[in-house]
């Protein structure tokens, strides 16, 4: 018993502090052991190149002291960190690849993460940095090797250059393989790095991922369109079988010159509806004299995208004349829809819309009732009363609805009491009473 606490505190009391002691000479040992080519000192540091990369190895030393509350307390701590920096300039110095935290996991990353459409990569590793250039460093002769590198701790993209942190300094032959393998990983970067244009282009073409396939492409296209490389990729990808990249081709090629083949999407049925639908986004940029009947066609289709992207391009472009097309699909689709068809006829419509807004009233929500009361009150004829009746009662429905329904009522019957021989209009009975009389009347 005796002799096991003897070497109990033997242990604790003068071989591990002695071991600790020993860190900076066991750090200079194991990097003695990288295969330098040049290697210097610096500061303590050991800078130079390992098979034409450069790298830069230091100790980072932290003590931490205490205030000693009784005589056999420590005084201090001492801990170290063993910092590698690997390769110059391999990406843009606004590129940072990190592994995934705990937040982006559970889907609460960070806003800005940049998605290159590689299931595996996105779902591993946190990208940050302009699309362009993500997409560009992160070629597919890259990925797996960074892929593989990151998802160990303390490695990550920061500064142009690969950074691996570890605490303390590693035992044996573990720092220098890892820097070993970041080396490899640099040379494979250095190797693979071109101009983004030209990376971006090599990547829509060969890329074995089809989603870094069709970002690539993309962001060519929207974020490049005028290099070559996107009046090269735009002329081959008119002529595929990508929808999405067809759209975007046509789109970068010019709407004016392209105006029959993106309608010709936009009819498409056997094309995604929100590919459709972008095709028909690109036509409102600036639209042509039959384009009023194409939306009257999308409003028509069953495909939710697409129509609500017509209901849209109406509102925004203000386009009067499709506004029958409008009341005569209104209804067809979600409560959504049925907000913007009732904004549209509302703000662009008349009495001849009536019996659209009217059918609205089946509709059981605040907004649709907002601007049918709006509009009714504003044009709507005595037809209208009827229907509006009964938004004016009902104990689940809501003070303000029924005080809007109850304003329109009260607008129509004064209008049209206006306009008649006499003035005379019975309204609802309220505090004021419940007659009207025009100005004119005597």
């Amino acid at each position: 018993m005796g002799a096991a606490v003897g070497v109990g505190f033997l242990t604790v009391g003068i071989l591990i502090p002695f071991y600790k002691g020993l860190a900076p000479w066991r750090w200079r040992r194991a990097t003695r052991r990288l295969p330098w080519d040049e290697p210097r000192e610096r500061g303590g540091d050991r800078v130079g190149a390992i098979d034409g990369v450069h790298v830069h190895v230091a100790l980072e030393v932290n003590t931490v002291h205490f205030e000693v509350t009784h005589e056999d307390a420590p005084t201090s701590k001492t801990t170290y960190r063993s910092l590698v920096t690997v390769g110059q300039q391999l990406a843009p110095p606004e590129v940072e690849v990190s592994r995934e935290g705990l937040f982006a996991r559970t889907g609460e990353g960070d806003d800005h993460d940049v998605e290159i459409g590689d299931p595996a990569f996105d779902r591993a590793l946190k990208l940050l940095g302009s699309e362009v250039d993500v997409l560009a460093t992160l070629h597919r002769d890259v990925r797996p090797a960074m892929l593989e590198a990151l998802r160990r701790s303390g490695t990550e993209l920061r500064g142009g250059g690969l950074q691996l942190a570890l605490a303390g300094v590693p035992p044996g032959r573990r720092l220098p393989r890892r820097v070993m393998e970041l080396v490899a990983l640099a040379k494979t970067m250095r190797g693979a790095r071109r101009e983004p244009a030209e990376s971006l282009l090599d990547s829509a073409r060969h890329d074995p991922c089809e989603g870094v396939r069709r970002r690539c492409g993309r962001a060519l296209l929207t974020q490049l369109p005028t290099t070559a490389q996107a009046d090269a990729l735009a002329a081959e990808l008119v002529e595929g079988d990508d929808d999405e990249l067809r759209v975007v081709a046509l789109e970068r090629l010019g709407v004016d010159a392209e105006r029959d083949r993106l309608a010709a999407v936009v009819r498409d049925e056997g094309t995604a509806p929100a590919h459709r639908a972008e095709a028909l986004r690109a036509l409102a940029s600036a639209p042509s004299d039959g384009f009023v009947t194409l939306i009257g066609e999308a409003l028509a289709t069953p495909a939710p995208p697409l129509r609500r992207a017509a209901l849209d391009i109406v509102a925004r472009l203000r386009l009067t004349a499709a506004v029958p097309a409008v009341a005569a699909n209104a209804g067809h689709g979600d409560t959504a829809e049925a907000r913007r068809a009732a904004q549209i006829i509302g703000e662009l419509g008349g009495p001849d819309h009536e019996a659209a807004l009217v059918g609205l009233l089946s509709v059981d929500d605040d907004e649709v009732a907002l601007h049918l009361t709006d509009a009714l009150g504003r044009w709507g004829t005595p037809q209208a009363i009827e229907h509006l009746q009964p938004l004016t009662s009902g104990a689940f429905r809501k003070a303000h609805t029924k005080m809007l329904a109850r304003d329109a009522i009260d607008a129509i019957r004064t209008r049209y009491a206006h306009g008649e021989r006499g003035g005379l209009a019975l309204t609802e009975a309220g505090p004021e009473g419940a007659l009207s009389m025009s100005d004119e009347a005597g």
